[in-house]
């Protein structure tokens, strides 16, 4: 039985295509499932920072982000 899981092929198949700002922010989310106890000011921050875009309206629904994708 493989230890690899098609989760994990994805993963590898998709970590090259990544910017180094997208890699470091899969990063800090992995870590942060790991060890969701140690939270930083900067995490603090962003998501202080993504509550407020949500008040302000600025998102956009699945069903948006699907139809602009064309899913």
């Amino acid at each position: 039985m493989s230890l690899v899981t098609r989760a994990h092929e994805a993963l590898l198949e998709a970590v090259p295509t990544l910017s180094e700002e997208e890699a470091e922010d899969l990063l800090d989310r992995i870590n942060l499932l790991h060890s969701p106890d140690e939270q930083t000011e900067e995490d603090i921050r962003l998501v202080l920072k993504g509550r407020a875009a949500i008040e302000r309206g600025d998102f956009v629904t699945l069903e948006q982000l699907k139809a602009d994708l064309g899913l």
